[in-house]
């Protein structure tokens, strides 16, 4: 018996030794999941110029963590990352990483007049929320825990759930994968582009050349840098479509003012093109001096 009573305590050490699985939250998007951002908020929070953009209320990115505040109680200071999933337009899934108060949060939810207490399974708390001007229309919040916000669609935001809790799916394999090599990421903003809308593709046959797309913007002192890398369906396609981009390039840059026709931001990030070196991929990066970039968002924005 005693044998027998070791036998077991041997076997049984390396299961109770294993943790459980980790869910990724970029591989936790809905399987037809079109593209993946996220944006590290707290690097974000540091900028003069983001703070300006928040005391003066204008432009998309004030109105975007100004709805997250009003939406979820989350105070913008908390946040750390926040990483959305895109369906198609106007069909998202966000998910907000920071240190949050949740006892805080729910009370904030539960005063909201419109809001729906709902239940999820594995799920502490959850609200359901009409949205804005949009009758007939909701948004699910599911406060997971004191570090996570669940945000969305209801049906990609019950698809993203269902996978990190264990009872989904989630993205395929090759573009979760894509999407998992945002964790490491250093950027300001870093994101993927998995597929195209076949209605897309459809009107724009050229797309197809390409399998995913790769977006990267790091602030590198005194630069912002802009990288872009484009998978290509055949490799072989690189060495044309590098020296097509390359001319392109070196022939605008020779034309007479009166003939460039592209805006200051296109006009300039076309010159400043270079091309990485890559086996497989089509990698363009751009720098841009900061304070250059700075004045171009000003003017953008419609800011002083």
């Amino acid at each position: 018996m005693k044998r027998l009573a070791l036998l077991l305590a041997l076997v049984s050490l390396p299961l109770l030794a294993q943790e459980p699985a980790k869910k990724s939250i970029p591989a936790c998007f809905a399987p037809d999941t079109m593209a993946v951002l996220r944006i590290d908020a707290a690097q974000l929070m540091e900028q003069p110029l983001f703070q300006e953009v928040l005391t003066l209320k204008v432009g998309d990115i004030q109105t975007f963590f100004q709805n997250i505040r009003n939406a979820t109680g989350v105070d913008l200071g908390a946040i750390k990352q926040v990483w959305i999933g895109v369906q198609k337009k106007d069909h998202v899934a966000m998910v907000i990483k920071g240190n949050f108060d949740m006892q805080a949060i729910q009370n904030l939810m539960l005063n909201i007049g419109t809001a729906q207490v709902v239940q999820r399974p594995g799920v502490p708390f959850a609200v359901s929320l009409p949205e804005d001007n949009k009758p007939g229309q909701f948004n699910l919040a599911a406060l997971l825990d004191a570090e996570t916000i669940v945000f969305g669609k209801p049906e990609l935001a019950d698809a993203f759930l269902a996978a990190y809790l264990g009872n989904g799916n989630g993205l395929p394999a090759a573009s979760a994968a894509r999407a998992n090599a945002l964790l490491e990421s250093k950027a300001l903003v870093t994101g993927v582009l998995l597929n195209l809308p076949a209605e897309e593709t459809r009107k724009n046959p050229w797309m197809t050349l390409f399998t995913y797309a790769e977006i990267e913007a790091s602030l590198t002192d005194p630069d912002v840098v802009l990288k872009v890398a484009l998978g290509l369906r055949k490799p072989e396609m690189r060495e044309p479509l590098a020296k097509a981009v390359e001319g392109i390039r070196d022939t605008y840059k020779l034309l007479d003012e009166d003939l460039r026709r592209l805006g200051p931001i296109p006009s300039m990030l076309l010159e400043g093109a270079t091309l990485q070196p890559d086996a497989e991929r089509l990698v363009v990066q751009v720098s841009i001096p900061q304070e250059v970039a700075e004045r171009l968002i000003r003017q953008k924005m419609g800011m002083p």
